[in-house]
């Protein structure tokens, strides 16, 4: 399994350690990633992690093996989210928004489960 993190160092400015994200597969944490790069630095991974990165349709749609996008943040912006949440679904991709810790619970989150598959390319 391969993951992509395209904007780490928003949430984990070097006091975190992320073992526990390595080994689950083969990982390549960048600081930041200018819009420009989200295509190349995403291609061929099948989950991307981001925070503040946004991921346009046009950049889901030309990543073939993604499976799951998880937004790691603790607000949204929730036009982008929905706009990237819609076309992942069309195209057979998780997204999961993970939500901030409420005191004396733990973290909440909103699925959107994929239905369609992607079509074979």
């Amino acid at each position: 399994m391969t993951i992509v993190v395209l904007d780490g160092f928003t949430l984990n400015p070097g006091d975190l350690a992320w073992a526990e994200l390595e080994s689950l597969g083969t990982c390549t944490i960048y600081d930041r990633t200018p819009p420009g790069e989200v295509l190349s630095r995403a291609a061929g991974t099948e989950i991307v992690l981001t925070n503040k990165t946004e991921l346009p349709r046009h950049a889901i749609e030309r990543l073939p093996r993604l499976q799951y996008i998880g937004v790691l943040a603790t607000g949204t912006m929730l036009r982008p989210v929905r706009s990237c949440s819609r076309c992942a679904m069309r195209l057979g991709v998780r997204v999961l928004i993970l939500r901030p810790r409420m005191r004396g619970g733990a973290a909440r989150s909103r699925r959107r489960r994929a239905t369609p598959q992607r079509p074979a390319a």
